[in-house]
Formats: C-alpha cells, sequence, structure tokens
C-alpha cells in the first residue's frame, strides 16, 4: 500500500490556440488532488505510434500501482489513458478511475474490477 495515493494522468489535455499553435487546455484539477499526489505518465506529442515504448512504460506504472490507494484520470490521449487502463488490468489490479459527474461538478471514484486473459 502507498503512503501517499498517487492519481495518474495518462497525457495532459491540448488544444490548438487561434495561431494554431498547441497548447495545454486549462483543466482545474485543484479538487482531485484530494484523491492524491497528481502524476503526468506522458509529455504532450506523445503518440501511441511508437508502442513498445508505451507498452513498457505503461507495465511499469501497472506493477506500482496501488489498487487500493491509487486513481486514474482518462485525460488527455484517450490511446494512452487505455494502455494505463491495459497494463493496470493485465497486472491484475482492480482499476479505480477518478470520473467527472457533470451534474455535481467534480470527480467521483469509480472502481473497475479488471479482466486480463492471456
Amino acid at each position: 500500500m502507498n503512503q501517499h495515493p498517487i492519481v495518474f494522468i495518462a497525457q495532459i489535455p491540448m488544444s490548438k490556440s487561434p495561431d494554431g499553435i498547441w497548447v495545454n487546455k486549462p483543466i482545474d484539477l485543484s479538487r482531485v488532488s484530494q484523491y492524491g499526489t497528481l502524476e503526468v505518465v506522458w509529455p504532450p506529442g506523445t503518440s501511441v505510434s511508437s508502442r513498445a515504448a508505451i507498452e513498457a512504460e505503461a507495465q511499469k506504472i501497472g506493477e506500482m500501482y496501488d489498487q487500493d490507494t491509487d486513481f486514474l484520470i482518462a485525460l488527455g490521449s484517450p490511446s494512452l489513458s487505455c494502455a494505463l487502463a491495459w497494463a493496470i488490468g493485465k497486472a491484475d489490479k482492480k482499476l479505480r478511475m477518478l470520473e467527472w459527474q457533470n451534474r455535481d461538478r467534480c470527480y467521483a471514484p469509480t472502481i473497475l474490477d479488471t479482466i486480463f486473459e492471456e
């Protein structure tokens, strides 16, 4: 069990500025910090086209992920978020996600039992 829970974020979302430059999309994650320390896994511009490197990093996170205290937020590239969820499942761990609740305007914990088969 981690002494300090971690909230894994696959990647900070990006958007194009009016000049066509990719910039961080402003998202207020201040309320998320109540669930743990935020850790961004991949920098902007990371693509799943480098599959071996993505799988290796995701599996490293999957092994260190503590199913009793840590969370995943699906932000940034959907493919990178899926890679983290896959790795957590492959490590035979429950996936705890923070899901945005529009009605309450906050993130709420959701627990998914993951199953990985060879």
